[in-house]
């Protein structure tokens, strides 16, 4: 009979456990066990070998059984898929709505909502009390492991008590940090597709934006002034007629979109509030998008037929010019990791692009003096195998 502690039910009994340990001490050979325990050490021998010998003739009732009940739960209809209650959804699509700013979110479900950012605060960060090494967080969990292994063994009695080897500790610590490292790209991804969709979604109101204020201004473009003085547009927190992006925020000034519209997730600089009565962004850093410049062309209007980009992730070539950085007219916004951007076209029609060059061939980065400056200089100061340096001082590195 089983029993730990007096109570049935549990672990073996005295003098199983004697058997056992008996049989241990001669090798598993029953028949070497002293007389006084030799019959229970045998029923013990034949237990133990049911782990590893083939079932015998004498048992086919008991494998019929078995298969029976296992076809049974093979046609058992499967167990429905786990999904948020109602009630999880809403708090979460308010939570995400609002940007992960709790104190915008609705107060009927700001509590759930609080679960989710918890949640969301142990998938992407992982600190550590007392140092946050990934050697620290090995060694943690390995004491973790040893201590529950440890405790659930101290509550069967099956013979003597056998440590731990480190080799399985070793084991799970791998399969936790394997688990870790498949996961955490993985959810990078979803956390880079879901600023993708939010970002698709500002875009699609400020769409509606510009409808509305190119119905009350005979289908002109947004627009703070009709020129730019000093020969500079990029001069952002300035005068309006030294910053392009002052025309954009025109947007904001006539409450004809939130300022939170026109903040990208993928810009972690950018307001979402607006500022007393702010004309402009604070400084280029705090701008997502870039706004097609207004020189005052009456040909530049909403709702052509002819679909043109007027609106775009952030312009990575002004921020390359701000900073005095190696100009790449190739490049993609750095709003989504330079993997690309979101277009917004004059039709009120939103798309993704992975090159900044249109099919056309212009590249809405560059205006066409440029783009045709740069051909020249890549047609002509290109290399086609005939060059040889200019001098002994001239290094000139080959295949």
């Amino acid at each position: 009979m089983f029993v730990e502690d007096g109570n049935p039910g549990h672990g073996l009994s005295e003098a199983d456990a004697q058997a056992l340990d008996a049989l241990i001490e001669a090798g598993f050979d029953a028949e070497a066990v002293e007389p006084v325990l030799r019959e229970r050490a045998r029923k013990v021998a034949q237990i133990l070998g049911l782990l590893d010998c083939p079932i015998e003739s004498r048992d086919t009732d008991l494998v019929a059984g078995t298969i029976n009940l296992l076809r049974q739960r093979a046609h058992a209809a499967p167990a429905p898929e786990p999904v948020l209650s109602s009630a999880d959804a809403d708090a979460l699509d308010s939570w995400i709505m609002s940007y992960g700013d709790l104190s915008r979110v609705p107060s009927a479900v700001r509590e759930r909502a609080g679960v989710h950012e918890a949640l969301r605060m142990l998938v992407t960060q992982t600190p550590v009390p007392g140092g946050s090494s990934r050697e620290d967080l090995i060694e943690r969990t390995l004491a973790r492991l040893d201590g529950a292994i440890e405790e659930q063994a101290g509550r069967m009695r099956l013979g003597p008590r056998r440590g731990l080897r480190l080799a399985d500790i070793i084991s799970v610590a791998a399969v936790l940090l394997l688990g870790a490292s498949v996961m955490l790209p993985v959810l990078s991804s979803l956390r880079s597709e879901a600023r993708r969709s939010l970002c698709a979604a500002n875009l699609g109101r400020v769409a509606e934006a510009m409808g509305i204020y190119a119905g009350s201004n005979n289908s002109a473009l947004p627009m703070a002034t009709a020129g730019f003085g000093g020969g500079s547009w990029i001069d952002v927190g300035s005068r309006p007629e030294r910053s392009n992006s002052a025309n954009l925020y025109m947007l904001v000034r006539g409450q004809y979109a939130r300022l939170a519209d026109l903040a990208c997730p993928g810009n972690p600089t950018a307001p979402t509030r607006e500022v007393g009565n702010a004309h402009d962004w604070r400084r280029i850093e705090e701008v997502s998008y870039s706004y097609q410049v207004q020189d005052g062309r009456p040909e530049r209007l909403w709702g052509l037929e002819a679909s043109r980009p007027i609106i775009a992730d952030r312009s990575p070539v002004v921020l390359q010019i701000v900073r005095r950085d190696p100009i790449v007219p190739e490049s993609r916004s750095p709003n989504h990791g330079s993997s690309g951007q979101h277009v917004l076209r004059t039709d009120g029609s939103t798309t993704w692009i992975k090159s900044p060059v249109l099919e056309s061939g212009d590249n809405i980065w560059l205006p066409r003096a440029v783009e045709e400056a740069v051909a020249k200089i890549r047609q002509y100061y290109g290399m086609n195998g005939n060059e040889v340096p200019a001098g002994v001082d001239d290094v000139l590195l080959g295949p």
